[in-house]
């Protein structure tokens, strides 16, 4: 129930996150960073803002070496078993295995309600049954011969220790 109660907030509240753009504060840092002031940069945030501030002029490589989301990314999925997933792809799996909420989805996008998402990509929901939503399982533990829906966003949740390798690369000179 926790993991359908997850699952179901988040499908909703990604859109906006997703779909978010950098704020002057994010552009400001890519500057600072992209003239060589700032050579790394270290986010608590999420929501891959600083990423997308500076994407337009750095590769792939060069933004995993220069910014580290120190709690993570809404922007990828990974099961207990490691395999990962973009978010994108995981969002459509969500919309294949709920139909009704898919509806939901693009009827909020149709009329331009947008639900009131939180920073972490959460959206309130009263008054609903989480009893039928289904969590995709991971297809890749399904070829290997498990049954997995234990999946869950790149982050540190509250409570969850920081990696051993991310806390060591923030210290890193």
């Amino acid at each position: 129930m926790f993991r359908q109660r997850y699952w179901l907030r988040s499908y909703l509240g990604y859109p906006p996150v997703r779909d978010a753009l950098p704020n002057t504060t994010h552009c400001a840092f890519a500057a600072l960073q992209y003239t060589s002031h700032v050579s790394r940069l270290i986010t608590q945030n999420v929501d891959g803002l600083h990423k997308k501030a500076i994407a337009h002029v750095w590769d792939d490589d060069l933004i995993s070496k220069r910014i580290l989301e120190l709690h993570g990314s809404l922007h990828r999925v990974h099961c207990s078993h490691g395999h990962v997933v973009d978010r994108d792809t995981f969002q459509d799996w969500i919309s294949t295995y709920n139909p009704y909420w898919k509806d939901y989805v693009v009827g909020l996008e149709a009329t331009g309600q947008k639900p009131r998402t939180n920073p972490d990509g959460d959206v309130e929901l009263e008054g609903v049954s989480y009893d039928d939503f289904v969590v995709p399982e991971c297809p890749q533990c399904a070829l290997e011969g498990r049954h997995n829906t234990n999946q869950k966003p790149a982050v540190i949740f509250f409570g969850e220790s920081i990696p051993v390798a991310i806390r060591n690369r923030s210290s890193a000179p």
